[in-house]
Formats: C-alpha cells, sequence, structure tokens
C-alpha cells in the first residue's frame, strides 16, 4: 500500500466491522489459510478502506470465528475486520458477492457489539447415509447419550480419553427409512476451553449404529456431512 496512504489512515480512528457470510459445496474442503487468503483479496477487490498493520510488511487483520474444520460446511461464519471511515454495508455486500461464487456467499455487515469470546455454543445439522442404517439406530443414538460417551479427544496438551457427553447441551436425532439417511440436530459446546469438534458426534453415531463405515466412502457409499447453522451465547440465543 502507498505509504502517504497508511501515513493518512493513521490519524483516524478505526472500527471493527463484521461480515456474515456462508462456505457451502466444494469450499467444505478449502483450508483456513487459503480462506484468508480469498478473503483477503475479494476484500481488497470491494474497495474496502482495511487498517493495515505497521511494520516492514503491512497487513489486514481479519479474525474468523470458530473456524471450521475441513469437510465441514457453514451458512453462519463471522469475520471482523478493521476498517476506516462510514461503510455502507449493503453497497459492501453487493459489491463482495458480485467478485465471489455461489459457494462463498455474503449475508450482511454491521457493526457488532460483542466479542467472540461471548460464543458459548454452535448448533449443527449432521446427516449419515448408509444403507446398514436400520429402523431404530435413533433411537440407539438417543440412548448412547444417556450414558458417558468416551472419545479419544484431541487438546493442546495432546490426545486424551474425554466423556463428551457435558459438551453436548441438546441432541434430537430422525431416521429416515426411504433415504437410508439419519438426521441429527445439535448443540454443541463452542467455548475455547470447551469447544466440541461435531466430528466427535460422527464418531459417536458410528459407535451407536456402526455407520458411517471408514471402509465404504466411495461413490455409493457411506457418507455424512456436517453443515453449521448457528453460533448462540451462554444463554442460547443467537450470536452476532
Amino acid at each position: 500500500m502507498n505509504e502517504s496512504v497508511l501515513n493518512e489512515r493513521k490519524a483516524e480512528t478505526p472500527s471493527t466491522l463484521r461480515i456474515r457470510f456462508s462456505k457451502t459445496g466444494s469450499l467444505q474442503f478449502i483450508s483456513h489459510l487459503d480462506l484468508m487468503r480469498t478473503m483477503m483479496r475479494l476484500l481488497i477487490r470491494s474497495g474496502l478502506k482495511m487498517w493495515y498493520s505497521e511494520g516492514f510488511n503491512p497487513h489486514p487483520k481479519l479474525v474468523f470465528a470458530l473456524p471450521l474444520s475441513i469437510g465441514a460446511e457453514s451458512v453462519c461464519e463471522l469475520l471482523d475486520v478493521r476498517v476506516y471511515g462510514d461503510i455502507d454495508c449493503e453497497d459492501l455486500i453487493r459489491r463482495l458477492n458480485e467478485a465471489s461464487t455461489p459457494e462463498l456467499k455474503f449475508i450482511e455487515a454491521y457493526v457488532p457489539e460483542r466479542k467472540f469470546k461471548d460464543i458459548a455454543y454452535a448448533r449443527y445439522e449432521i446427516t449419515v447415509y448408509s444403507q446398514n442404517l436400520k429402523k431404530g439406530c435413533d433411537n440407539a443414538m438417543t440412548e448412547l447419550f444417556r450414558s458417558p460417551v468416551i472419545v479419544s479427544k484431541r487438546t493442546k496438551s495432546g490426545d486424551h480419553d474425554t466423556d463428551i457427553v457435558p459438551f453436548v447441551r441438546s441432541l434430537s436425532v430422525e431416521f429416515d427409512a426411504d433415504t437410508h439417511e439419519l438426521h441429527v440436530n445439535t448443540v454443541l459446546s463452542a467455548a475455547p476451553d470447551n469447544y466440541l469438534n461435531p466430528e466427535y458426534i460422527v464418531e459417536a453415531i458410528r459407535r451407536a449404529t456402526g455407520a458411517p463405515s471408514d471402509e465404504d466412502f466411495t461413490p455409493g457409499g457411506d457418507s455424512y456431512s456436517i453443515l453449521r447453522t448457528e453460533m448462540l451465547d451462554s444463554e442460547g440465543q443467537i450470536f452476532r
């Protein structure tokens, strides 16, 4: 960035702008680093006046809430970026969508009143498909969570056997015998020290039903999907 522009912006006071977007389809397989690079290019192309760090390599600061694991989709992703001046939020969203793809859709932009640390839970829709799923598997899944469910949970200090039931705020299960799909709607802990990856719920489904099978991830074979639909505060209200 031109040095004169940087010096001019130093005199201004930056503010935080929050952007909500969805990441679906093939973009579920994009890494967080590649998502950051893509977002950076789109924001620069939009003409947004962003705050840049000082030093040898000035760059905008992008902060994402609860980055997803590869293979998960979301319709409630949140990004904070430091900006200058008054922002026409509707126009910004229009420009971002014009430069993006339907799989990376920008929904709204606004000035946030809360910090990401106030996020306590996240809601997910998990769907498992397998010809091996039988009638009553939904009851087996519900019954499983009435007692401790021990998994090898990865933490900063290594892998530890952990009961994940205390991290599950709510869970409902339905089985569609016509499509051989098990549908799970669950709210999981998303607090920094108690985050539960939804992949552990898939592992619990495998334990209760035998599906999805690790040996049958072939075209037409077993499959599963994870979609994050909401981020929630400690009261269970939608976080914005």
